[in-house]
């Protein structure tokens, strides 16, 4: 039995259970999330993958959109498409393909939304199903065989139609058609793309403009190597045609036109579509999955698959007593499928991060700096119960401590770091303030006047006196004379007053007036 390895590489963000839809040879990773909160230790990691099963009988599911580049240099084109109600001349596909329990290697592409397996449709008209009304299937042969429909409708692609009187433009200048193939084997991709295609109507408005010229269709068939799975994205389906009601068909069906899958409201019907995608999973009851393992990054294999089935075409992998890291942890998940032949093993090993993406919430309290000192404080305070306790702290990435307070910081930004005991944490920033202003309180301690009472005939002499007294005493004692009113006053600068501030004292001599 040959073996295919197959690298692919999944993202999964992290959450406490895990949903995952692993990208499988030829398809994609559809936006699956894992969320881990801060009690989980050790838990079953899960994923879900597309459960492969013999190609006989089809499950649909939807996706999340994600085509790929609807047209790129160098893809092939066929300017019979651009006919309305026209096939491709046949061409061999870029490797075999498993449809409906058969091997198919040739290929033609209808103008109106749909690829048949069926070469000797090659050049030929390709009819238009809808105009009948008739859903899937249809037990007739009117109808392509082996077919893929993408938008099996009445769409127009030339970009004008000759009426008995008027030209009508329908298709945009920059309408495509395109085809190509992606990727190496065995996980290549083969890529059909309608790329802003008209639809058929009357030009009611005498504009001779069809009413969908300005909203036309884009969509995109992808048929994936290996896997066999079937992906169809819908850009945009807003404008009905006019003839035949606008009916539409997404779906499959087979070679015989017995079997048929559709996606849901889409079989024949009016619809409308915006960013949608569907994937149709081989699914009949051969199960062509041989097992899955996990794996570490150095290729260590930690546990091995349970499997079970909670939804159609979706098959559960779980792994148990799975301990991922406090931030980022890679694994590989190694899955095992037999090819659509049955005769051929393929591997999968596909790279998963897994993400703890819920914090610890925390909150800070502030003491700002002031004038350019280092007085500013941080305290963290943890508000969330999940934590197990003891916390450990850390700023501007510093070591982590058991205090949750910073003391002696200047005005700044501090990244802030929160572990709790089994390394959940949180990181976010504080801002220290500044403040230029300084705090300070005003008094007067111990200041006196000394007021002397003296007879008008004394006065003059007891001047000279104090002349002579007060040119020794000036700058000292910082007496000042005052006479008024037959009155000696002496005012003293000493004491002073004192100004108290924060984080330093000042001294400041001041006159004390009467």
């Amino acid at each position: 039995m040959k073996k295919f390895i197959i690298n692919i590489v999944l993202y999964l963000f992290s959450t406490g259970m895990v949903y995952a839809q692993n990208n499988l040879p030829g398809g994609n990773l559809n936006g699956s999330t894992i969320i881990l909160t801060c009690s989980d230790s050790c838990v079953p990691l899960s994923v879900k993958v597309p459960h492969l099963k013999a190609g006989t009988d089809y499950k649909v599911i939807e996706i999340p959109y994600a085509p790929f580049p609807y047209f790129v240099e160098g893809g092939t084109e066929d300017y019979r498409t651009y006919t309305t109600q026209r096939f491709s001349l046949a061409f061999s596909l870029p490797f075999n393909f498993c449809f409906y329990g058969q091997k198919y290697n040739q290929a033609v592409i209808g103008s109106i939304g749909i690829i048949s397996f069926d070469a000797s449709l090659s050049g030929l008209s390709c009819p238009l199903y809808s105009n009948y009304q008739l859903p899937l299937p249809p037990n007739s042969n009117l109808v392509p065989r082996a077919a893929i429909m993408g938008m099996y409708s009445n769409l127009s692609p030339a970009r004008f139609l000759q009426n008995e009187d008027t030209t009508l433009c329908t298709s945009p200048f920059d309408r495509k058609i395109q085809w190509r193939v992606e990727g190496t084997a065995p996980k290549r991709k083969f890529i059909v793309s309608y790329y802003k295609i008209g639809s058929f109507g009357n030009d009611s408005s005498a504009t001779y403009i069809s009413p969908c010229f300005f909203t036309p269709n884009t969509f995109q068939i992808v048929l994936h190597e290996t896997s066999g799975l079937i992906d169809v994205h819908i850009g945009n389906r807003t404008c009905l045609p006019v003839h035949f009601y606008g009916n539409a068909i997404l779906g499959i069906q087979d070679w015989s036109r017995a079997k048929s899958v559709t996606a849901p409201g889409k079989n024949s019907t009016l619809w409308t579509a915006h960013h949608e995608s569907y994937r149709f999973i081989p699914s009949d009851s051969a199960s062509r999955f041989l097992g899955a393992e996990i794996l570490d990054m150095a290729g260590n294999s930690l546990a091995f698959a349970d499997t079970a089935t909670s939804l159609p075409g979706l098959l559960d992998l779980q792994f148990q007593n799975i301990c991922p890291g406090p931030t980022l942890t890679k694994y590989i998940i190694k899955t095992r499928f037999l090819t659509c032949q049955a005769a051929e093993e393929f591997i999968t090993l596909d790279t998963i991060n897994v993400v703890r993406k819920y914090h610890l919430p925390a909150t800070a309290s502030v003491v700002p700096a002031t004038c350019g000192n280092n007085s500013g404080s941080i305290s963290i305070i943890v508000t969330d119960s999940l934590g197990v306790p003891p916390y450990q702290y850390a700023i501007n990435g510093g070591s982590l401590q058991n205090s949750n307070t910073f003391t002696g910081l200047y005005a700044g930004s501090y990244p802030v770091l929160v572990v709790d005991s089994r390394g959940c944490d949180t990181a976010f920033t504080v801002s220290v303030n500044g403040n230029a202003t300084l705090s300070h309180t005003l008094f007067v301690k111990n200041a006196f006047v000394l007021q002397l009472t003296i007879p008008a005939l004394l006065l003059l002499r007891l001047l000279r006196v104090l002349a002579r007294i007060f040119q020794r005493l000036q700058g000292l004692a910082g007496l000042i004379p005052i006479v008024a009113m037959g009155q000696l006053f002496l005012i003293t600068l000493l004491p002073v007053l004192i100004l108290t501030t924060s984080p330093m004292l000042l001294l400041a001599p001041v006159l004390e007036a009467m």
